[in-house]
């Protein structure tokens, strides 16, 4: 790939020179051709796209959740209405109520910093956008 600039400063970028004959434009392709003879070109290597994020892994978070024991330990110690709310919008992969739900959890029995921050750290691993530490 190529990058040729034009006099007035306006850079195109063509897979090759033979491109040049290819465009439509007859004053375009001139202006191209004057160019790119006049040494107005470089090689250029377009940047790699950005990776899109990996999805998130709502079955691999509850299950690391379960078989987390400071997890179990806490969620027990609520009433079970709210473990129902915390367990249901985990099964529903919805982030808003999760992360509300916890937050009020949190209110009634909070957590030691470490098991927060070992959930913290099973919800990064899984992409889910919950925070469970400050």
């Amino acid at each position: 790939m190529i990058a040729v600039t034009t006099p007035d400063n306006i850079t195109h970028f063509l897979d090759s020179p033979e491109a040049i004959a290819l465009i439509p434009s007859a004053n375009t392709r001139a202006a191209l051709q004057a160019a790119y003879d006049a040494g107005n070109w470089e090689s250029y290597t377009p940047p790699e796209p950005p990776t899109e994020p990996e999805p998130p892994n709502w079955p691999a978070f509850r299950m690391a959740l379960l078989q987390d024991a400071s997890f179990r330990t806490w969620s027990e110690g609520l009433p079970d209405t709210w473990r129902e709310d915390l367990k249901m919008s985990a099964i529903a992969a919805n982030p808003e109520a999760l992360q509300g739900v916890y937050d009020y959890c949190e209110s009634i029995s909070e957590p030691s910093s470490e098991a927060a921050a070992a959930w913290q750290q099973i919800a990064q691993q899984n992409g889910i956008p919950v925070m469970f530490d400050a």
